[in-house]
């Protein structure tokens, strides 16, 4: 993700100084004091965009080169803290308050070194008067010196953790340059595993290109100092510290080999310590001094002197030959890019699937819906159904019990119209006898009594 830069304490310094230095550098340079120097937090593709210009773009004198070097360095290590915890590491006081006494003693310890060395080899000279072997001895005083300060001093500050600064040149502020670019080229490395989205890998671009720029300007230096390394004046200057510093180691071996030598030829032999033996042994100590100084110190002292002519030959080593670093990171980032795509790509074909199920599962959701009112429906048709169907049965119970009841009323019907007929049978029966019985009885009367009461019976019997 996109980071704001927060400048700090030594850029706001550096910005002041060249400020004071030249303040139309600040015009030229197009930096804007009001972002730059207050407590705003500048977007990382700014800052990337500004320190992607080129010399030629900002027309950086030669003169002025030290400070744009300076203001980079500076750039870079914000950038690198903006995106990572940088924990400055902690001295405790106890180391402090042993440092100074140590460059006391160290410095003590040369002078006398220096010093008491040639003044052994000096006395077997005759001839010389005191003030020049004094003024030796002062001089190879003063040499010792500077190969403390120069070279042993750097040693006991590592030791102790603690970072002795000078006055910067060129080639300081170009390691300062490559130190923030490896390291935000191991930061890159990291990110870009880690970038998901398409502005990640933008600014991841950006910086990757100004990365490459860089290495590419530093590796151009690196070829420079070393064509300024073989410079003859300088490899005779070289060559003459390295005498010089050979002679201090030899006097200094020469010094133990005949303090030694007089302490064995006194005490055990008698003999004086200035017998050619003691000067043999003196001569043997000091070529083997010569030797170990040679095989370990002598790149070193030599190194001396490049320091002196911002030619330090192990800051130079630790510049870069080429920009393989940083486009191997380019390659990386299109590879990042691709499986992105990629990624995109079916991250895309999968958010389609799954709108395709959602729709499914919509449709669905709805046919579901559709089925469980139908269903709701259905169920009220087979309540009504059922309604119906109790009713129905019911009238059929009804009309069975009806046709039940009609076939018992049939039934009595039946032997009711029996009896009737019976009864009909019976009337006509009694009235078919009775007519005969009339009958009888009408003939029978006939002959007993007289026409005049017959006349009256028959029509009794007609009003009958």
């Amino acid at each position: 993700m996109p980071h704001n830069i927060k400048f700090s304490a030594k850029t706001k310094e550096l910005l002041q100084e060249i400020k004071q230095v030249n303040p139309q550098l600040i015009i030229a340079w197009h930096i804007n004091t009001t972002e730059w120097q207050q407590d705003h937090e500048l977007p990382e593709s700014k800052l990337i965009k500004w320190l992607s210009q080129t010399d030629a773009e900002l027309q950086i004198k030669d003169s002025d080169s030290f400070w744009i070097a300076a203001l980079r360095a500076t750039l870079l290590h914000d950038l690198l803290q903006t995106n990572t915890t940088i924990e400055q590491p902690k001295i405790s006081p106890l180391r402090r308050l042993l440092f100074p006494l140590l460059v006391i003693a160290g410095t003590l310890g040369a002078v006398f070194e220096g010093f008491d060395g040639i003044m052994s080899i000096l006395e077997y000279i005759d001839g010389i008067s005191i003030y020049v072997k004094l003024g030796i001895g002062v001089a190879c005083s003063a040499l010792a010196l500077v190969v403390f300060y120069g070279f042993d001093i750097n040693s006991i500050a590592e030791t102790f953790g603690i970072t002795i600064t000078f006055a910067r040149k060129d080639l300081d502020v170009l390691t300062e340059q490559n130190e923030a670019i490896n390291k935000l080229i191991l930061l890159t490395d990291k990110q870009i595993s880690t970038s998901k989205t398409a502005e990640e890998l933008h600014q991841l671009h950006m910086r990757i290109a100004m990365l490459i720029m860089y290495q590419a300007q530093l590796a151009e230096k690196k070829v420079q100092y070393h064509k300024l390394l073989q410079h003859p004046r300088v490899r005779l200057l070289k060559v003459i510290m390295a005498s010089c510093s050979a002679v201090l180691f030899f006097s200094s071996g020469f010094f133990a080999g005949q303090a030694v030598g007089a302490i064995i030829a006194t005490l055990i032999f008698g003999a004086s310590p200035l017998c050619w033996p003691v000067l043999v042994l003196a001569g043997v100590m000091g070529a083997l001094a010569v030797c170990v100084y040679i095989v370990r110190e002598s790149p070193g002292i030599q190194n001396l002197i490049g320091r002196w002519f911002d030619l330090n030959e192990d800051k130079i080593k630790k510049l870069p030959d080429d920009t393989t670093t940083s486009q191997a990171l380019e390659t990386s980032l299109q590879a990042r890019d691709l499986e992105i795509k990629l990624i995109n790509s079916q991250e895309q074909k999968i958010a389609t699937q799954q709108a395709i199920l959602t729709d499914q599962g919509h449709r669905i959701a709805t046919q579901q819906q559709t089925i469980t009112a139908q269903q709701t429906t259905l169920s009220k048709q087979e309540r009504k159904i059922d309604a119906r169907g109790t009713i129905i049965v019911a009238q059929a119970i009804h009309i069975i019990e009806h046709q039940k009841l009609a076939e018992q009323q049939e039934l009595v019907s039946g032997e009711a119209l029996k009896r009737q007929t019976i009864i009909t049978a019976a009337a006509e029966e009694l009235t078919d006898k009775v007519s005969t019985w009339q009958a009888q009885f009408f003939k029978k009367a006939e002959k007993i009594i007289p026409p005049s009461e017959t006349l009256q019976l028959s029509a009794a019997k007609a009003a009958g």
